[in-house]
């Protein structure tokens, strides 16, 4: 591959395989892959200087002062392990998707969330809407990238969760990965319990009346079931009124917008208007 006709940089950081999403990228652009976080490229602007397109793995909150053509993927929001996400503009709050809140969705989009909520998850759109539960407080790891946009310190944010909902049943789940939590630092009200963490939590997201995070993205999951959610931070669903139901499939046909499957990744990551209009703008950049 001659260097001077890439134009692209992909910056994976994490320890996610994107073997095959490298692949399917290469079928429409040339581009070079750097096995290394855009934070660890963008503080010295070396590497990441010499490319007018640049993909990003989830990594930072991107810096679009720069003359760049950014893509940003990521673990899929509507399903991690289904797809990725795609996007222009960046992540959570940054996302173009909270600039859709008057898009009205299409009765075909309406027909797909149905189709790929029972596909993806074995339950129909909304089914456990009204159920009466407990709140589950689904922890973060305190280094998640979640958490650069949650404008205060991670044991002073549970402080406020538990005057908030201190009166109420509550099971308490840490994050399976968070090797940082210190639990004596955790407020635990009477009501409130930890959870064993023996079962997966999309088994038991069911049990639950209502979803309690900073930023996760059990947090859509959970609104694809019908649960009620609360963010703390700025989310992706920043402007939808998720506890209304027309708002919350506005909100989730949104977010399928910017959904790829994995499954015929290169056919799928065509048929994405957000990668269609990144790459066409990489295309002009390479003529000029």
């Amino acid at each position: 591959m001659n260097n001077r006709q890439v134009n692209t940089a992909f910056f994976g950081g994490g320890k996610v395989d994107k073997t095959h999403i490298i692949k399917a990228i290469r079928q429409y652009i040339a581009c070079n892959w750097f096995d290394k976080t855009m934070y660890d490229w963008i503080i010295p602007q070396t590497t990441a200087n010499t490319y007018p397109n640049i993909i990003l793995w989830g990594d930072t909150q991107s810096t679009k002062s720069a003359d760049r053509n950014f893509l940003f993927l990521e673990h899929g929001l509507f399903n991690q392990t289904d797809g990725m996400y795609v996007d222009t503009q960046g992540f959570f709050s940054d996302s173009s998707i909270c600039n859709e809140t008057n898009v009205e969705p299409t009765e075909s989009e309406k027909a797909y969330l149905d189709k790929k909520a029972v596909n993806v998850f074995g339950n129909s759109l909304y089914q456990y809407e009204g159920t009466s539960g407990p709140v589950l407080l689904a922890l973060q790891k305190m280094n998640d990238k979640s958490f650069w946009y949650v404008e205060e310190d991670y044991y002073d944010l549970l402080n406020r969760i538990y005057q908030e909902y201190k009166d109420c049943e509550v099971v308490v789940r840490p994050h399976p990965k968070d090797e940082e939590l210190d639990y004596s630092r955790v407020p635990m009200a009477k009501k409130w319990r930890w959870d064993d963490c023996k079962q997966s939590v999309y088994k038991t997201l069911p049990q639950y009346s209502r979803v309690v995070a900073a930023n996760s993205t059990l947090l859509i999951e959970a609104a694809v079931l019908g649960l009620q959610v609360r963010a703390y931070g700025h989310h992706v669903f920043d402007g939808y009124d998720l506890s209304d139901r027309d708002e919350r499939t506005k909100f989730l046909c949104a977010v399928l917008r910017h959904h790829v499957s994995y499954k015929n990744l290169s056919k799928n990551l065509w048929k994405n208007s957000f990668f269609r209009k990144w790459y066409n703008s990489a295309k002009k950049r390479d003529l000029n």
